[in-house]
């Protein structure tokens, strides 16, 4: 995998790791000193934490994992060493018997440059208040779904 050299070549390729459930990406993407707070994990301190806590019980059921670049925000330091986005992501998650659901949330990423490639310094992801929809469930806005504990979306990996 070619490290990005760039903030955006750094989303396309956490994406990717994602998608493509690659923990070894995902980690050469993050830096050794990395604090993250997830969907799972209330606070993960390395890329080893990271992968147990939040990675492994997430990464293997997620469908079609993208950043939402509409109404992303990037911000790059003036001295180009540190660079903070804010934006949305949405995926799918697989449930019970195969089926999935939607997934949408939102996440606050601090990079640093180290060399020439960016790593992560520290990531927040998190599930939209009311936008989880599970499977086979209509969507909350409508107020006819249920919505999924943590445990249910966190299941799997202790």
């Amino acid at each position: 995998m070619r490290l990005p050299q760039t903030p955006h070549q750094w989303m396309e390729a956490f994406a990717r790791a994602v998608r493509e459930v690659d923990y070894t990406a995902g980690a050469s993407l993050v830096s050794d000193q990395i604090i993250s707070f997830g969907t799972c994990a209330d606070k993960a301190i390395g890329a080893r934490a990271l992968q147990k806590k939040q990675w492994a019980r997430i990464w293997p059921r997620t469908r079609l994992f993208r950043f939402v670049n509409r109404g992303a925000i990037l911000t790059v330091s003036p001295e180009g060493g540190l660079a903070f986005i804010t934006t949305t992501w949405k995926s799918r998650l697989e449930g019970a018997k195969g089926k999935d659901g939607l997934r949408s949330g939102r996440c606050t990423i601090l990079l640093q440059r180290e060399g020439k490639v960016w790593k992560a310094l520290h990531t927040h992801f998190s599930l939209n208040p009311d936008r989880y929809v599970g499977p086979r469930e209509k969507s909350l806005n409508r107020g006819t779904a249920r919505r999924h504990t943590r445990k249910e979306v966190c299941r799997g990996v202790s």
